[in-house]
């Protein structure tokens, strides 16, 4: 049931800028044409650094360039 759901998400959100949010929440491992099965629901945002040397963020999220694709 959870795959013909994703294929209906696929087909009724096509071109819409859905697809990274449902990959997430789904678990799903995404593949383009520069990466290859890239775990979106484990990839971190980094703060920014100005943000980090404004004093507003002391430290950067542990192992965000970990989760990167290759």
């Amino acid at each position: 049931m959870m795959s013909f759901i994703q294929d209906e998400y696929v087909r009724e959100f096509y071109q819409e800028g859905h697809r990274w949010f449902d990959a997430r929440r789904w678990g799903l491992k995404l593949t383009c044409s520069k990466f290859k099965n890239f775990d979106v629901s484990q990839f971190v945002f980094p703060i920014p650094a100005d943000e980090i040397n404004a004093g507003f963020c002391t430290q950067q999220n542990d192992g965000w360039e970990d989760a990167l694709p290759e």
